[in-house]
């Protein structure tokens, strides 16, 4: 379901368009000010290697929010936004 930014609550699954991908992120809180829409989300993390030895790491699409290792502060402002599930339903 699209849903905008007012509408977006703690434990939402919510995918989101970046760049040429989607992102699918865990919302952990809500905005601090209250005209700001920068929430507070888990996602999914992985360290690669190049070849020459070096590590990296870089986003990974991954539905299973249990799996998400890392914590990112996101701006929903303008963007679309499909919820993919709710955990509560106050």
């Amino acid at each position: 379901m699209l849903i905008k930014a007012d509408h977006v609550r703690i434990g939402d699954v919510i995918l989101t368009p970046s760049n040429s991908k989607f992102r699918c992120l865990k919302v952990v809180s809500l905005p601090k000010k209250a005209n700001s829409n920068t929430f507070r989300c888990t996602r999914f993390v992985k360290e690669s290697t190049f070849a020459s030895g070096t590590k990296y790491t870089h986003e990974e699409f991954n539905l299973n929010t249990e799996e998400h290792n890392d914590r990112v502060s996101v701006n929903l402002s303008y963007r679309d936004i499909w919820l993919i599930s709710r955990e509560n339903y106050d």
